[in-house]
């Protein structure tokens, strides 16, 4: 783990490694578990684990979903967004039936969301109305401040603590603590 300090969270952050560990699991007895029980162990020394996945349904984020027990989608606030959504719950659906049935999607998170954009609005109202009676929370906004964070390798919180993002992390931080 990588302990940073920034407010109390150990950060484990991915590397150019992570493009051989899929062959590498393949080799091993129940491969697709492997994930699921080396986070099991960790449980009780966290309140949560967060596991952000690539933006695909590759390998790794499959793992990921066996080893969670809950979801919250990102979903571009754009055609292709919506999409990318309506192919997670599948793939969601798919693995709570085979791998892991207490994989629950507690909600989605639109995300480069500008709103001085007619179609970045009206993506919006659906990926509200396809969520439906799931909670979709407030929209991170496009901003150049979250590539210039991650370019200084700090979280939008120690780069800009001002930073309109900041204050959106802050409720979707705050809708965890009381979903838990």
């Amino acid at each position: 783990f990588i302990s940073k300090g920034w407010y109390g969270v150990d950060l484990v952050p991915a590397s150019s490694n992570l493009v051989s560990i899929y062959t590498h699991l393949l080799q091993l007895e129940k491969w697709h578990f492997r994930l699921r029980n080396t986070l099991s162990e960790l449980r009780q020394e966290y309140d949560y684990i967060l596991i952000d996945c690539p933006p695909n349904l590759g390998p790794l984020s499959i793992l990921s979903l066996i080893a969670s027990t809950h979801v919250i989608i990102p979903v571009q606030t754009n055609s292709k967004g919506l999409e990318g959504a309506e192919d997670l719950r599948d793939t969601i659906n798919d693995i709570r039936s085979k791998a892991n049935r207490r994989l629950r999607v507690i909600g989605a998170i639109p995300t480069m969301f500008d709103s001085r954009n007619k179609h970045d609005r009206e993506h919006l109202a659906e990926i509200r109305d396809e969520f439906g009676k799931l909670s979709v929370l407030s929209p991170i906004p496009k901003a150049t401040d979250l590539n210039n964070s991650w370019q200084a390798r700090q979280p939008i919180a120690v780069f800009n603590q001002r930073h309109v993002v900041v204050q959106t992390l802050e409720e979707i931080a705050n809708f965890l603590v009381r979903y838990q």
